[in-house]
């Protein structure tokens, strides 16, 4: 029994080395299997990954594109509002220029309507006091060709 046993031992190991050797080999080419999934895998969302990052690349330089296109823009606007401003700026001190000028004119026109009202009042007493003159001289004229007449016709 004992050699019956030594050699169904031997058989036995046999059989379990070579079924350790298939389990092995199936084992191998699981893992093989699994590492190649696994690889395939990786490469897939590696590219899909290195597409992701390239379209955002794509995004974000396409956004910094637009943010230098409006910083532009804002720039270009700053110095149209600074150009208004000096512009403005200038056209309130013409304005207020402008409206001292008419103020001294006004006061200029005002005195001299009064000037022109005092040299009219002026004139006016003047030719009243020469009126007043030749009305006299007239009436004393007039009177004394009235004594003469008289004188003449006392004498006739």
């Amino acid at each position: 029994i004992p050699p019956l046993l030594a050699e169904t031992k031997s058989q036995l190991q046999l059989k379990l080395g070579s079924h350790i050797d298939y389990l092995h080999s199936e084992s191998k080419t699981d893992v093989c299997d699994a590492i190649e999934a696994l690889t395939r895998k990786h490469d897939n969302e590696k590219q899909q990954l290195e597409i992701t990052i390239h379209s955002l690349t794509r995004t974000v330089h396409s956004g910094e594109e637009k943010m230098r296109v409006l910083q532009d823009q804002i720039d270009s606007f700053l110095n149209d509002l600074d150009a208004e401003k000096t512009k403005y700026s200038k056209l309130q001190d013409e304005l207020s220029g402008a409206q001292d000028r008419i103020q001294h004119l006004e006061q200029l026109l005002e005195k001299e309507q009064l000037d022109k009202e005092q040299l009219l009042s002026e004139m006016d007493a003047r030719m009243n006091k020469e009126l007043d003159d030749i009305k006299v001289r007239v009436e004393e004229s007039f009177q004394s060709l009235v004594d003469r007449k008289d004188n003449d016709i006392s004498a006739a």
